[in-house]
């Protein structure tokens, strides 16, 4: 049986990895396998266990800090909290915080 909900928040992250890093879903898978991790695996016990709300937040975390990455590499510095409060808002993720 198909999970319509899960089906929908992968395809949900999709878009966005997509719209925010200009990466498919198989180069996102890319980029962990080269370190040995699946945050797949992850994604699917976060499922299970704590259900499609928390698989949603935890994905777009996943996105966040990826960007967070890529936007320090082009800086050359870390980014300081202020940065990093603007660079989350301006994603337009869902990121559970309220």
């Amino acid at each position: 049986m198909t999970d319509i909900f899960k089906n929908k928040i992968y395809t949900e992250f999709e878009q966005n990895l997509y719209r925010i890093l200009n990466i498919s879903l198989d180069e996102y898978r890319t980029i962990f396998e080269q370190h040995n991790d699946d945050p797949f695996e992850e994604f699917e016990t976060i499922y299970a266990n704590d259900g499609a709300e928390k698989m949603r937040i935890t994905m777009n975390w996943a996105i966040v800090n990826l960007s967070v990455i890529y936007q320090e590499r082009e800086l050359g510095r870390k980014m300081t909290g202020p940065e990093l409060k603007v660079h989350d808002e301006g994603l337009g993720l869902e990121l559970g915080l309220s």
